[in-house]
């Protein structure tokens, strides 16, 4: 019985796997250089610090869909608290507040002692947008909004 070879000469394999090597390196590539891959925001990479009272917030850039803001981050349980309460207006050059939580799920926000209006964006952990809730008032408390779907990332963008 007589065994064909499959992929033929030593020559065409090797093409055929530097091909294949090839097309793995342009998909890493694309995807590392894609606009909306999360590893492009600057959310690993803190802007500046900024301290209020007796908490400091770290600023950093992100970008939801086509929009870039400056935000502050409130990563720990007592910025979450706080959030945008209490204020009149953010710093110069802020345009929002994002909320990092341990996990996805379908965190509520409320509008607790705000002073101003916002838009409620809930995201995911590629920053889409899950769910929202736009021109939100303070006179809106003691009502709790959530998200349709589990979302990581919360940001707040006054109106």
């Amino acid at each position: 019985m007589e065994t064909k070879k499959i992929l033929g000469s030593k020559k065409t394999e090797y093409w055929l796997i530097a091909g294949i090597i090839s097309a793995l390196l342009v998909s890493v590539f694309l995807s590392a250089v894609n606009p909306n891959n999360p590893k492009n925001t600057t959310l690993d990479t803190p802007t500046t610090e900024i301290t209020e009272d007796t908490l400091t917030y770290e600023t950093r850039d992100i970008t939801v869909g086509e929009q870039s803001y400056t935000v502050l981050v409130s990563q720990n349980e007592e910025q979450r608290i706080l959030g945008l309460s209490n204020r009149t207006e953010l710093p110069k050059g802020i345009d929002g507040m994002l909320f990092i939580f341990p996990e996805p799920d379908t965190y509520g926000i409320w509008m607790k002692d705000m002073q101003f209006t916002i838009d409620i964006l809930w995201l995911d952990e590629e920053f889409n947008i899950v769910d929202q809730r736009l021109n939100v008032s303070p006179d809106t408390f003691p009502e709790s909004f959530t998200p349709s779907s589990p979302a990581l990332y919360v940001l707040e963008l006054p109106v």
